[in-house]
């Protein structure tokens, strides 16, 4: 959210007030406010422009910054520290206007809000604003049980590993954060309250992804420099995984070939080096027949990351233990979870898939889903039943798994 959108959004600025000043940020409009009736009449001075070739313009295009301008309107501006407790009224201007802009950062940082603005031209940008409450909820599950104070994370690009390193910045100390990851580099060097809780970050670097698709990097270079960085001691302790799709049998998707070959290695490698925990973070329409999440999200997932699904199987019955799906279910089964009409999460789901599939009470209950979400339901009890933590488990209500629902 931009500043000046913030003050509107926290009721400082009124409309009129708001209005005024955005115009006053481009230099070259010319208008006349009427305070007493909050009339503006404005005109975009265009002469200089029609008159100069676009490579030699004569007036400068760039805006004023919104804090500026508050600095310099005094009515506005003495008006909003009226408003304010006893010990922010007295600030020189300055102090005040650093003082609304700490208020601003630590808004984003707490809401797990981007506080870079991304163009919804690009997909990095799209998946950014897409799903971000489940994203959010996947994210502070993550940074909250499986990331420890003082770890060393990996994230590679993806907008779900974007919300996850936010989430970290928020609920972690001194965490290190290795990435090639480009909007978490870029909230890292925008907002400060999100950086000042991270020991560092470092940027992996290599072919830069077109980010029209992906908005990280890959190649040999990325994946050399984060086997590096997952081998150096202190080893890495975590490796967040962003993925397009993730089902039992097929196991994780990439977007195409350079992502599915950097995601193939990092997970390889990873588990080779011990890492304590590869967590895969996702939300329900990740656990599709790809064919209908193209059809009802549009949702590409591309191709499998492992070549036969053989491969990923293996992975799952060797590393099981360190092995973790965080994902968000479907509007109506977080609904009935919420309502405990569906046991817990996904224990009478996943158990009576082997010990009593035709359950009457489940029957009952799976009748109210979309089919989508049907189809998501059966792939994760095969999911969590390939997860689970007890080898023969009997009982529903003690069911565990390493594949978790949050955000319901």
């Amino acid at each position: 959210m931009n500043f000046s959108d913030y003050l509107l959004y926290t009721k400082r600025l009124t409309w009129a007030e708001y209005i005024k000043l955005i115009l006053y940020q481009n230099p070259n409009v010319r208008f006349s406010y009427d305070d007493a009736a909050a009339e503006c009449t404005c005109n975009f001075d265009l002469r200089d422009f029609h008159e100069t070739p676009p490579e030699e313009p004569k007036f400068d295009y760039h805006r004023i910054p919104f804090g500026d301008v508050l600095c310099r309107d005094q009515r506005v501006l003495q008006r909003l520290k009226a408003n304010e407790p006893n010990q922010v009224t007295t600030l020189p201007d300055q102090k005040y206007l650093e003082f609304l802009l700490d208020e601003w950062r630590e808004w984003h940082a707490r809401t797990l809000e981007p506080i870079c603005n991304y163009s919804l031209t690009t997909k990095i940008g799209r998946e950014l604003y897409n799903k971000r409450q489940e994203k959010k909820a996947v994210a502070k599950h993550v940074a909250s049980n499986l990331v420890k104070d003082g770890d060393s994370v990996c994230i590679p690009e993806g907008s779900s590993g974007t919300y996850v390193g936010l989430a970290i910045g928020l609920l972690r100390q001194r965490v290190a954060i290795i990435t090639s990851n480009d909007p978490l580099l870029r909230e890292y060097r925008e907002n400060t309250k999100f950086a000042m809780n991270l020991t560092e970050m470092k940027a992996i670097g290599g072919h830069v992804d077109d980010l029209l698709a992906h908005g990280g990097v890959s190649g040999t270079d990325c994946e050399k420099q984060f086997e590096e960085a997952i081998a150096v001691n202190p080893k890495a302790s975590v490796l967040i995984m962003p993925i397009t799709g993730l089902l039992s049998v097929e196991g994780p998707y990439g977007l195409d070939q350079a992502t599915c070959n950097l995601k193939r290695k990092l997970i390889q490698f990873s588990l080779q080096q011990n890492i304590r925990s590869l967590v895969f973070v996702t939300d329900w329409t990740k656990h599709l027949n790809p064919s209908t999440a193209k059809a009802n999200y549009d949702a590409k997932y591309g191709d499998p990351i492992f070549n036969v699904p053989s491969e990923w199987q293996q992975i799952v019955n060797n590393h099981k233990q360190r092995i973790w799906i965080i994902t968000v279910p479907p509007p109506t089964i977080r609904e009935l979870i919420r309502e405990k009409r569906y046991g817990t999460p996904l224990a009478r789901r996943s158990i009576t898939k082997v010990l009593d599939p035709i359950n009457a009470t489940d029957a009952s209950f799976l009748a109210k889903l979309k089919p989508e979400e049907t189809e998501y339901d059966k792939h994760a009890k095969d999911l969590a039943w390939n997860l689970r933590i007890d080898a023969s488990p009997s009982n529903p209500s003690k069911f565990q798994s390493r594949f978790v629902e949050v955000g319901y």
